[in-house]
């Protein structure tokens, strides 16, 4: 059974490594590339949660009410927000939250109508949220996913810089005190940018505004559709 899955957003352009590197401005050599490559996984799980990439998937009907979730849903991050059935119909026919359900089996989660036996030539049109990597940021976006990201590397620099006897730091007369809280305020300012772009305020997990919209809702019947 195919399911076909396709991102509602444009990949960012610019490399994040490239744009982060250039925001850090440091030449110790303290920080490796797997430094920067962690910071940019965890920035970009961070704003995975803070604004989620958002998907479309179609599921062809088998004459079954249970049904695999689509690739690309990832089980405690993945929210499914709208289901359409049938697919295709203008305008579009989207199901109650009360007509389907996700159930926990044993072989995982499964995407279940409840009422509906779609039959073979019939297709389920899912809407739901899932993680980023590096391809599907959208080019608004990048700057600030870059910012997180050098924030980390700049709060692990000072980190560093605190350790006044640390080899990888060779200078001879760096002030390690100064160096570090130098970093420690660039990597404030730049989370601060992140969280106004994103509009996150400091201690919420939550972004002011949510950048998806929920397509017309219908509480049609079932004149022309089975249902058990």
């Amino acid at each position: 059974m195919s399911i076909i899955a396709v991102p509602i957003a444009s990949p960012a352009s610019t490399s994040l490594l490239t744009m982060i590197t250039g925001l850090v401005k440091d030449s110790s050599g303290a920080l490796t590339p797997s430094d920067f490559d962690m910071a940019l996984s965890n920035a970009l799980a961070r704003y995975s949660k803070d604004r989620p990439r958002v998907m479309v998937a179609d599921i062809p009907g088998a004459g079954v009410r249970e049904y695999d979730l689509p690739q690309g849903f990832i089980d405690g991050l993945s929210v499914l927000d709208a289901v359409e059935y049938p697919a295709g119909l203008i305008p579009e026919q989207v199901l109650d939250s009360g007509d389907w359900q996700l159930y926990r089996s044993p072989f995982g989660i499964k995407f279940r109508l409840i009422g509906w036996v779609p039959a073979f030539g019939e297709t389920i049109r899912v809407r739901f949220t899932t993680g980023h990597d590096g391809a599907t940021v959208p080019d608004p976006d990048a700057p600030a996913v870059a910012q997180l990201a050098a924030s980390d590397c700049c709060r692990r620099l000072a980190q560093i810089y605190g350790q006044t006897s640390d080899p990888s730091i060779m200078a001879d007369s760096v002030n390690y005190r100064s160096k570090g809280d130098e970093f420690a305020r660039r990597a404030k300012e730049l989370e601060g940018l992140y969280r106004a772009h994103i509009g996150v305020k400091e201690g919420d997990t939550t972004p002011a505004a949510c950048v998806t919209a929920s397509p017309q809702r219908s509480r049609r019947g079932s004149l022309t559709h089975r249902r058990a």
